[in-house]
């Protein structure tokens, strides 16, 4: 008995699951809903209903590889074209990159404790990045140096959503190795199907039996490109371990990504479309003509050619021709003649002058989709201070540096360190495969340089911040700044040189510290700043 009623409720509870999928579908009629509702037990949340004011708002859920197979190529399409002929489409992109790139992000080699010893396997690594980063040597189309290639990467990830990275072995390059960059058509999406071993392919990524990346499935010429015999449909399969796939998964099982733009591309495109007709209004604007009939063309045009009587006439061109057809346009300025009994009438547009504030609320609106401040996209500083800059910019930093540290830096650095490293180890370079290393990403401008001092000045002295850090956010390495610090301080103390900034010897624009009042150390500067006697020797305190 017991067992009848376990199986009657699982009945139940499959019957409330059908209803559930049914209304998420959308497939239960209007009549039955509230009763298919009631009886699912998912009627709680207003946002769930169907209603009339929301019957267009989808209510069926999508796999996250589904999504991206019907809309990625779409999508790409759409934000390139947007990237190469809307200006704050590119700006957006643009600046977005300039903020995780910079001129390039700081590779130094460090132990395996994660400090740095300028021991020789570190100075050996370091010196294969750097002959590896040179134009035309890791770049396999021999163009471009390493930084300029991350550039392009970065641009191509924010663009298209994606870019794949290829490892190709090179015995003419030290290191020996090379990267060729693939964008995201390159991958064969048609391939979809059950792969050997129990494993899988969607769209060109092979997956084995656990789910894990096995190979990426390439095409071997770019399905866009028109040059005469490049297209090819044949597809070749790469091994994972030889390909960096850099892309934002925002769902569980995503695959593939989706350019960054993606939320707000209608409203770029709409605003584009908005400023094209704007413009259009304002040239009809400015078309002003005056319109002339035979009697007036006859006073204003008199004596224009000679008949052949020798008589002189007037020359009447009409706006129609034999035809019937109009055969004249307006034109700024432009006078044009009508035959007898032509009537021109015009509508009389209604004139908006909401155009500024509607073209900021939209730029408002792609600059919160991209995460960053609204002055950055547009370009417009109006009313800007260093305190709403600073706060503004506050989130983009973290957008930015979550994009560093979460995917570029281990994604793709990191990846291509490890190729670097490699290849050297194999060319007797280095004398370890594996070297760890510190990055330091690239500094970001600063809105008021003195305030920021003052900033980072107090946060070190209370405790919350390290010396190094604040080093690091310059772009400086601090191991290797400590050195030049240090000498650059005896350099100073041997030429008896003491200036402003040097903070062991005076505090701030020249004062005396006030520790230092009554010391040695204040002596000695004081008799380093009195003037030479005339026999050129030091002169007294009094005359000084």
């Amino acid at each position: 008995m017991a067992t009848r009623g376990g199986r009657l409720f699982q009945v139940f509870e499959d019957a409330r699951s059908i209803a559930r999928t049914l209304l998420a579908s959308g497939l239960v009629p209007s009549s039955l809903e509230p009763m298919a509702r009631k009886f699912s037990g998912a009627g709680g949340y207003d946002a769930a209903k169907k209603t009339r004011s929301r019957a267009d708002w989808t209510r069926t859920n999508v796999g996250p590889n589904t999504e991206v197979a019907a809309a990625g190529s779409a999508l790409r399409a759409r934000t390139r074209d947007v990237f190469r002929n809307n200006p704050y489409a590119a700006r957006a992109v643009n600046v977005t990159a300039r903020g995780i790139v910079g001129t390039g992000i700081l590779a130094r080699a460090v132990d395996d404790d994660g400090k740095r010893t300028n021991s020789r396997l570190q100075r050996q690594a370091n010196a294969a990045w750097k002959a590896w980063g040179k134009r035309g040597v890791a770049d396999n189309e021999g163009q471009h140096t390493l930084d300029a290639l991350t550039w392009l990467i970065v641009v191509a990830w924010l663009r298209d959503g994606e870019i794949f990275i290829r490892r190709l072995w090179d015995p003419t390059a030290s290191p020996p190795v090379r990267v060729q960059l693939l964008e995201a058509d390159m991958l064969d999406e048609g391939r979809t199907h059950p792969a050997p071993g129990g494993g899988r392919i969607i769209q060109g990524i092979e997956l084995d039996r656990t789910g894990r990346r096995a190979a990426y499935w390439f095409r071997e010429s770019h399905p866009g490109e028109s040059v005469l015999g490049a297209s090819s449909y044949e597809s070749v399969r790469v091994a994972a371990h030889d390909v960096i796939h850099l892309f934002l998964p925002l769902r569980a099982g995503q695959l593939r990504g989706l350019p960054f733009l993606t939320p707000a591309l209608v409203t770029i495109y709409d605003l584009g479309k908005y400023e094209g007709e704007e413009l259009i209004r304002k040239r009809t604007e400015t078309l002003v003509a005056a319109f002339l009939t035979p009697p007036a063309i006859e006073s204003a045009f008199p004596a224009l050619q000679v008949d052949s009587e020798g008589k002189e006439i007037a020359m009447v061109p009409s706006a129609i021709n034999a035809a019937g057809d109009m055969v004249g346009d307006m034109q700024p300025g432009a006078v044009i003649r009508l035959e007898n009994g032509a009537d021109v009438r015009f509508n009389s547009p209604v004139i908006s002058g909401n155009y500024d504030s509607y073209k900021a609320s939209m730029l408002r609106g792609i600059a919160v989709a991209m995460d960053m401040a609204y002055p950055d996209l547009s370009g417009d500083l109006t009313g800007v201070n260093w305190t709403s800059y600073r706060v503004g910019s506050n989130a983009h930093n973290a957008h930015l540096a979550g994009m560093q540290w979460l995917h570029l830096l281990p994604v793709v650095m990191d990846t291509l360190w490890a190729w670097c490293q490699e290849a050297a180890y194999l060319a007797g370079l280095v004398s370890r495969p594996i070297v760890p290393v510190a990055w330091t990403p690239p500094v970001r401008a600063s809105h008021d340089p003195e305030k920021e001092a003052l900033a980072n000045i107090l946060l070190e002295r209370a405790g919350y911040k390290l010396h190094d850090d604040i080093v690091s956010e310059y772009g400086n390495d601090p191991a290797e700044f400590l050195e030049a610090k240090k000498a650059e301080k005896k350099a100073y103390d041997e030429a008896g040189i003491t200036l402003d900034t040097q903070p062991h010897k005076m505090a701030f624009r020249g004062a005396f510290a006030s520790g230092l009042e009554g010391t040695a150390l204040a002596d000695e500067v004081a008799t380093a700043k009195k003037p030479p006697a005339a026999d050129g020797s030091q002169a007294s305190e009094e005359s000084a």
